[in-house]
């Protein structure tokens, strides 16, 4: 799709070997959580190697991701506690991407020590915070994530955010001429979209359908 073509072209212009680092990362693969519409995220568990354990990777909406957050990762690659002041300016970003017509996608990631743990046959599992006392303390949590169902996909908090992507894909240049076209005729146009509301705004005013 858009989304994975606009990933693929960043990737590139900051001179990295798409295609070489997709073998790598694919054959370092645990398992794999497709986008799931219920909580709007999607999440891949991978083996790090040399005994470092695994990390898991989310992506999605970026409101959705925001509030599985506590951490974030600095400019310069260290981790530290997300505050307020970091987290309304996160939103303030993704607010105005979605102002611009663009799909805000978040991403972040923790780490599990144990990836290969996975079991696909637990039961259903509780969250791992609400038997524990410090949830800093709770490390292995790729067992319950895999005991639940993919349509009920849930993750778990204390997550290391690490930023936003930005993806635009503007109408078509001839679509505000056929917009006023059809408008002009005295035909009722409207658009569908599965986008939020703020982009869909956005979206609509550069067809020519809002003023």
């Amino acid at each position: 799709g858009s989304i994975d073509s606009g990933l693929e072209h960043a990737i590139e212009s900051l001179g990295c070997d798409v295609h070489k680092t997709r073998r790598r990362m694919t054959s370092s693969i645990v398992r794999r959580w497709p986008f799931c519409k219920e909580v709007s995220l999607a999440s891949t568990l991978v083996e790090q190697g040399d005994g470092v354990g695994g990390r898991l990777f989310t992506t999605g909406a970026a409101e959705e991701v925001l509030k599985r957050c506590n951490r974030t990762l600095t400019p310069s690659g260290k981790v530290v506690v997300m505050g307020a002041a970091q987290r309304a300016d996160a939103m303030i970003a993704f607010k105005e991407m979605q102002a611009g017509g663009m799909t805000a996608v978040g991403v972040a990631y923790r780490d599990v020590p144990n990836p290969r743990s996975v079991s696909l046959d637990h039961g259903f599992g509780k969250h791992p915070s609400e038997s524990a006392d410090d949830l800093e303390e709770v490390l292995d949590i790729s067992g319950w994530l895999a005991s639940l169902p993919e349509h009920q996909l849930l993750l778990a908090d204390s997550m290391i955010y690490v930023g936003l992507l930005g993806f635009n894909a503007p109408p078509r240049p001839e679509a505000p001429a056929a917009v006023g076209k059809c408008v002009g005729l005295g035909v009722s146009v409207r658009m569908v979209t599965g986008e939020s509301l703020a982009v869909a705004k956005a979206t609509a005013k550069r067809c020519g359908l809002l003023g």
